[in-house]
């Protein structure tokens, strides 16, 4: 159960979400300004988390409201920040970066990820886990967070 002072941290995220994708929709343009992802791709693992569920639930759930377009708005937002933050992250080393897809290999990690199930990589610790949703946003906005043990990254389609 969520408590009053999180549950407006996250309305206040969803906002913003909105805001940004209601921009881009009036802009006819599904480019996010570079300074706009890197300052989101800076923020610490908790805020990305939130800000990557928070865009799948209103792209999940639709709003109240629609707004025309928004949804595509909001993927473009979502995969544009993957890949900020990918960049930010990659550094040569081979080592597992967000946008990989990953199998979870654990009977049952966390919620009702399954073994075998297929997942994209959000964020990656530096405690021995990483965070991980589903590829669509549509069929599920959750974001995981499980440990290295329990995923094996796929290679060009394959595991």
């Amino acid at each position: 159960m969520k408590n009053d002072t999180e549950a407006e941290y996250e309305g206040a995220i969803e906002a913003l979400v909105i805001a940004l994708a209601t921009q881009a929709g009036e802009a006819n343009n599904a480019r996010f300004s570079a300074g706009v992802l890197q300052h989101l791709a800076d923020q610490d693992r908790m805020t990305i988390r939130l800000f990557l569920g928070s865009i799948g639930h209103l792209v999940h759930y639709g709003i109240g409201a629609e707004i025309e377009g928004l949804e595509e708005w909001l993927r473009a937002l979502f995969e544009q920040l993957i890949t900020a933050l990918r960049r930010a992250k990659d550094r040569g080393t081979g080592e597992l970066l967000p946008g990989d897809l990953v199998e979870i290999v654990a009977g049952r990690p966390q919620g009702h990820l399954k073994a075998g199930t297929i997942v994209r990589v959000c964020c990656v610790g530096d405690d021995g886990t990483v965070d991980v949703g589903y590829e669509s946003l549509v069929d599920e906005y959750l974001i995981y967070t499980v440990g290295f043990a329990d995923i094996r990254r796929r290679i060009d389609g394959e595991v």
